[in-house]
């Protein structure tokens, strides 16, 4: 069946979520219970841990691996640490100069400049080092930040007279930017922490407007991820737990680590563990590591600030340990906890998690060991005694994307077998208009697609003619138009249709966008919905296996158009068949970016004057017939193998550089459809035919014929017919099905992946 998603609901009754929260999931009161002081960054149990620890050979050289970040700003764990386990007597008094100069501190208007984290830190840390007087100072001053944070500063978010109108401006997922603004809410909300004030906890928990609760109810996406790009993440996610480690050594531990959010919309609910697990549910297989290095595991990556990347290896010359802490200047320059010190803390929290696993695997070149900080009561960890994270494929609806794998379960690590991810649909903060594009394909443990950055950029992508296009991704544009998203990413894939398998020998993920129009409002007027390009359908069929990936991308328009079918393999063609290509100028002055508004607005002379063209297009004119092209690497490097078949006129045009060859196929027609196999190719091709069996309206099935007696049939029913059985070929070639089916017979025994009816054959 086509599935769609429904519609969220964004805000909940204040007074019922309160009154929710004064009690635990069994209905009694939660046992608040006043902490021993310290109890924030480290209570008394890791301080006597860390002295224990101190006496050990690798303590020094794992504090000083502790202490890297990449930043400006001081971090506190330095003279925490000072103070808390060497008794720094001279540390501990300028600190207690710095947090008595912050009693009276006003707010500083409407936009205060700093989260100051800082000061409850050390407000907890110096308590008995302070006078009664000086604890009523800072404590004023500390509840007059959090009623000046809970009552002007969110409040006067939520409704506002715009333009003559009220508006209401609370935040949505996609309206603000949680690296800058998130920040300060949790610092005001580890104030209260450091207070240990329960009214004031649990009312900065609740607060409807990017608090706590609402973060897990309504901000993360399918329960887990993050709506800006995904390693923006670091910015707020050290400061959570930090809070989660508070309120439950207060007692409170169902407003932290224990909180599984609610929503009314049938997602999973949000928790720490579970937006801790998405880091890791977006990683891909690890490269392979250089020689006298480690391993890169890189991740699914969208938006303008560049690649994701789960854990980054070391190169065998690094010297120099991976940050534990970053400092970005937002509200201030702030410290961030940074991934190794995350996972420490989740290990510690969850020892049996599998944590420790991801801790091994960011240990430096020569260590037979993850040398851990001092701060969360840890041991060495022995990488011998993990066990990999086991990960699976999934659809994440509500932030548009989708993965499939073909190895599952911990051995996906390390294994050379296939991973493809596809973006939906939908918009996301930092976005750049790169709906429906394959996002990875990874086979043999080396990406076989990438992006394309050509011409000048400095800074975000926003507007770039590359970047911010899907020319620079791996998809398709009509008409040299800007695609646009048919969601805005506060409900999910509400009008990109979705379909799945991922059972099987193969995986099968399609999508859709189908213009159709839509009730707009009480007065009855219709919207339209679903356009990805004016007046046009697009549909985009993959379906995964261990030899090749299938990709269908099908396009009706209300008239006649161009088509470009973009796609960027790593490396440089195969140059055997180099006299069929000719040197080509049709893309030249601007011609690929014509009709992008806002990116023509913004380079009004650079776009048409040729800065942005690619610097050596040729082209290959293949009238109606098939073709295919080999994209080599180095000398034991996998490549790729693309072939698409034939039916319209086509023309390919191709472009080498950084790294990448660039392909912009051409078709023009009321409506096409790209057909393409593309096979990762380590020592040769094994597959020796790639044919079309099939095509209607209803769907489309191939043929794949290869060594070894490959001998596959793929059949896939288009979007508006998926939910029936419908018949494709003929004679000994006629295949009913549903949805979706794989048909692999060349071994004798025909397995069958998907909704096979029946077979001529």
């Amino acid at each position: 069946m086509l599935e769609r998603f429904a519609p969220r609901h964004a805000f909940r009754p204040r007074i019922l979520t309160i009154v929710l929260l004064s009690m635990s999931a069994s209905g009694t009161a939660l046992a608040f219970q006043p902490a021993e002081r310290p109890f924030l960054f480290m209570n008394r149990e890791e301080i006597e841990g860390a002295r224990r620890r101190l006496e050990k050979p690798w303590a020094e050289p794992a504090m000083a691996a502790a202490r890297v970040h990449n930043g400006r700003a001081p971090m506190y764990a330095d003279w925490a640490f000072r103070i808390l386990v060497h008794g720094d007597e001279r540390e501990a008094e300028a600190q207690k100069r710095q947090l008595l100069g912050f009693v009276g501190a006003t707010t500083d208007g409407t936009h205060p400049r700093t989260n100051r984290l800082d000061m409850a830190l050390r407000y907890d840390i110096l308590y008995d080092r302070l006078t009664e007087e000086e604890r009523k100072g800072v404590e004023d001053t500390f509840r007059r930040w959090i009623r000046f944070h809970l009552d002007d500063y969110w409040r006067g978010r939520e409704r506002v007279v715009m333009d003559g109108e009220e508006r209401d401006t609370r935040y949505t997922r996609t309206n603000w930017l949680p690296n800058m603004h998130h920040p300060r809410g949790q610092g005001i909300f580890l104030m209260a922490v450091a207070l240990q004030d329960e009214g004031l906890i649990r009312e900065c928990f609740a607060t409807p407007v990017a608090g706590f609760k609402w973060w897990m109810d309504e901000y993360l996406a399918d329960g887990q991820f993050y709506m800006e790009e995904f390693l923006k993440k670091s910015s707020t996610f050290g400061k959570l737990l930090l809070l989660c480690r508070g309120v439950e050594r207060l007692g409170l531990g169902e407003l932290g680590f224990g909180y599984v959010g609610e929503n009314d919309r049938g997602a999973p609910g949000g928790s720490m563990r579970r937006y801790l697990d998405a880091w890791i549910h977006l990683g891909l297989p690890a490269r392979p590591a250089p020689e006298g290095g480690t391993s890169t595991f890189p991740g699914i990556s969208m938006g303008d600030v560049g690649p994701f990347t789960m854990i980054r290896g070391y190169g065998p010359d690094d010297r120099t340990p991976r940050a534990r802490w970053q400092s970005r200047n937002m509200n201030g320059p702030l410290p961030y906890k940074d991934a190794p010190l995350w996972f420490e803390i989740a290990h510690a929290q969850w020892p049996d998690g599998g944590y420790d696993w991801v801790l091994a695997q960011k240990r430096m070149p020569g260590q037979d060991r993850y040398y851990p900080s001092l701060y969360f009561n840890l041991d060495p960890v022995d990488p011998a005694d993990t066990r990999p994270f086991p990960v699976t494929s999934y659809i994440a609806p509500e932030r548009g994307f989708g993965l499939m794998r073909m190895e599952e379960g911990p051995g996906h690590w390390f294994s050379p077998r296939p991973a493809a991810a596809l973006q939906f649909g939908m918009y996301y903060v930092h976005y750049v208009h790169d709906c429906f594009t394959l996002m990875h394909y990874i086979a043999h443990r080396q990406p076989m697609y990438g992006w394309r950055a050509f011409g000048p950029h400095r800074g975000y992508a926003g507007n770039h003619p590359w970047r911010d296009s899907v020319r620079a991704y791996n998809g398709v544009v009509v008409d040299s138009m800007q695609i646009k998203p048919v969601d805005d990413g506060n409900r999910g894939a509400e009008h990109t249709g979705i379909r799945h398998r991922f059972d099987g020998h193969a995986r099968f993920l399609a999508i859709d966008a189908i213009p159709r129009e839509i009730p707009g409002g009480e007065d009855g007027e219709t919207r339209t919905v679903g356009e990805l390009y004016p007046g046009t359908a697009v549909e985009r069929l993959l379906c995964l296996t261990d030899e090749y990936l299938f990709d269908v991308i099908r396009l009706r328009s209300d008239r006649e158009r161009v088509f470009h079918w973009n796609h960027h393999p790593h490396g440089q063609p195969d140059e055997t068949d180099a006299e069929a290509w000719a040197p080509s100028s049709d893309l030249d002055g601007g011609k690929l970016f014509e009709n992008m508004g806002s990116i023509m607005r913004r380079h009004p002379e650079t776009v048409p004057g040729g800065e942005f063209d690619l610097p050596a297009v040729h082209k290959r004119d293949m009238g109606d017939r098939a073709w295919n092209l080999a994209v080599i690497r180095g000398e034991g490097e996998p490549g790729v193998v693309i072939r698409m078949l034939g039916g319209q006129p086509t023309t390919v045009y191709r472009d080498i550089g950084q790294g990448v060859t660039t392909l912009i196929v051409e078709r023009r027609g009321e409506g096409t459809t790209f057909v393409v196999l593309h096979e990762p190719v380590k020592g040769g091709s094994r597959i020796a035919s790639f044919d079309l069996i099939a095509e209607t309206e209803e769907g489309i099935a191939v043929r794949v014929r290869g060594e070894g007696g490959l001998d596959d049939i793929i059949l896939v029913a288009f979007a508006q017919h998926a939910d029936r059985e419908i018949t494709l070929g003929a004679g000994d070639q006629a295949h009913t099905f549903r949805n979706f089916a794989h048909i692999r017979r060349g071994d004798g025994r025909p397995r069958v992946a998907g909704e096979l009816v029946g077979s001529s054959q």
